[in-house]
């Protein structure tokens, strides 16, 4: 919906259809890993406060990656940092689909199936603490 209203208003997209179905799929990833690591915390814990637990890792992970700013543009520690962030690979092969020319793609989807098969266990282990609390 969100990418219809996007292109609707005159987003300019250089790819091609294969490259809409790889950014989507991406998307896709992300949000199921940030799904099984919201599952995990919250069956974990079983308390509405962990809400915070949820979200701030995934805030210092996009705060310490290239959102803003380009990766070339970004001096000192958070450059050192931004480079080995896993989400930096993400944001880099989105803004390369959009623009028609794909890098990291691959090792994109691999990083998001590595953490999503992690954070599948953690999901599975909140789940099954939660069915023992009762």
């Amino acid at each position: 919906m969100v990418t219809a209203a996007a292109l609707f208003a005159g987003m300019e997209f250089d790819g091609g259809l294969p490259d809409m179905v790889a950014l989507l799929a991406i998307g896709a990833l992300v949000n199921l890993v940030a799904v099984l690591w919201a599952t995990g915390v919250a069956m974990l814990t079983r308390t509405e406060q962990a809400g915070s637990l949820i979200q701030m890792p995934v805030f210092l992970i996009l705060f310490l990656a290239p959102v803003y700013v380009p990766l070339p543009l970004l001096t000192g520690w958070v450059h050192e940092v931004a480079k080995i962030n896993p989400a930096t690979a993400v944001l880099e092969a989105g803004r390369s689909l959009l623009a028609g020319s794909p890098v990291r793609v691959g090792m994109s989807f691999a990083l998001l199936a590595a953490g999503g098969l992690l954070l599948m266990l953690w999901a599975r282990r909140g789940l099954r603490s939660a069915e023992r609390a009762g």
